[in-house]
């Protein structure tokens, strides 16, 4: 990207039959076509103007893969795609990311990974009731760590975690 960059070009584009990939480094489907061999194509575009950081993932390491993904499908809805080692679920405009821990951990760059919840990360979300997703997620037997409360700021909220002990917080902002 950067080398298109310095060669004058403001915008790059890539075809690929890739799903939810590009979307996550900043790439923007524009259309689809018919490649050579006769599959359906994304196209895709990005701007070079900028090349700072773009928010992609959150990325949740774990020992069961299959199990927290459908923890947070059932939380946020849609189908995660994947298996057991790698899923990835786009809800509410973030991608949650489901890494299995030992392949990482086999891997030299990764040697720092481990599973379960770190707790020095509250993983934020509005919501338009949080009382309705309380009682919701009561019904699905998560571990709420206290009732929805209303902060002297005028946001109402409350916090959770998924199996592995990660803490989601789910907020209304009053109007």
């Amino acid at each position: 990207m950067r080398c298109a960059k310095e060669l004058g070009f403001d915008r790059v584009y890539l075809t690929t039959d890739h799903v939810n990939l590009y979307e996550k480094y900043g790439f923007v489907k524009i259309d689809e076509g018919l490649a050579y061999y006769g599959d359906v194509e994304s196209i895709y575009t990005q701007s070079l103007e900028s090349l700072a950081p773009q928010f992609t993932d959150v990325c949740l390491i774990t020992n069961d893969v299959l199990s927290l993904r459908a923890f947070y499908e059932a939380v946020f809805g849609g189908k995660a795609e994947g298996n057991e080692i790698h899923s990835a679920l786009t809800a509410g405009g973030v991608m949650f990311v489901f890494d299995y821990v030992a392949p990482l951990q086999e891997n030299e760059p990764f040697r720092y990974v481990a599973a379960g919840g770190a707790n020095n990360v509250i993983v934020g979300f509005n919501v338009d009731d949080v009382d309705a997703e309380y009682r919701r997620l009561l019904d699905l037997g998560a571990e709420t760590l206290n009732q929805p409360m209303t902060h002297p700021w005028g946001a109402r909220s409350f916090q959770f975690r998924d199996p592995d002990g990660n803490v989601l917080n789910f907020r209304s902002v009053g109007k």
